[in-house]
């Protein structure tokens, strides 16, 4: 994991405007990592899910299985 931009450090007080300002890139840089980070976060929960579910599913087939074979001896 990268060190993030802590935008305290990069912020400027400007006179003319009474405030404090970061630089631009700075800003953006700090977004797109942030951003990043969040898909990353959601995307293995995502894969962790879909495994979840995956496992579970796979637990059903014997059931299902079992049902196929109860209901193939039904007379139409």
């Amino acid at each position: 994991m990268s060190n993030k931009i802590n935008l305290e450090d990069h912020k400027v007080y400007i006179e003319t405007h009474k405030m404090y300002m970061v630089p631009f890139s700075t800003a953006v840089q700090a977004v797109q990592e942030a951003y990043e980070d969040d898909s990353q976060e959601l995307l293995n929960a995502l894969d962790e899910a879909i495994n979840n579910l995956s496992v579970e599913l796979t637990s059903l087939n014997p059931t299902l299985e079992e049902l196929n074979d109860k209901n193939s001896t039904r007379k139409s």
